[in-house]
């Protein structure tokens, strides 16, 4: 695959992608983070990729990881911090 498609998709689908995002309820900063990360794993896997499928498949692991650091929050936040008081000799 060649980097000028990759670049020819990330002017096309950027905007679209951080769009829809933000409709599903992430801020406009991360989710440009997130295309942006899912841009490099595009990079990085574009042998495996077929060029036809490149779209959708950013498209799916944008929104996969968007998933994901929704559960990482509730997950982090579903742990109640313990109150450590520390004792003066």
């Amino acid at each position: 695959m060649d980097k000028d498609i990759i670049i020819n998709l990330y002017k096309k689908q950027f905007k679209i992608i951080c769009l829809y995002l933000t409709k599903c309820g992430c801020s406009i900063s991360d989710a440009e983070d997130i295309v942006h990360d899912s841009f490099i794993k595009a990079i990085e896997y574009m042998d495996g990729v077929a060029t036809e499928n490149l779209s959708s498949w950013l498209f799916r692991v944008a929104i996969n990881t968007y998933k994901n650091n929704l559960k990482r929050c509730k997950i982090i936040n579903s742990f109640p911090l313990m109150k450590i008081t520390f004792l003066n000799n």
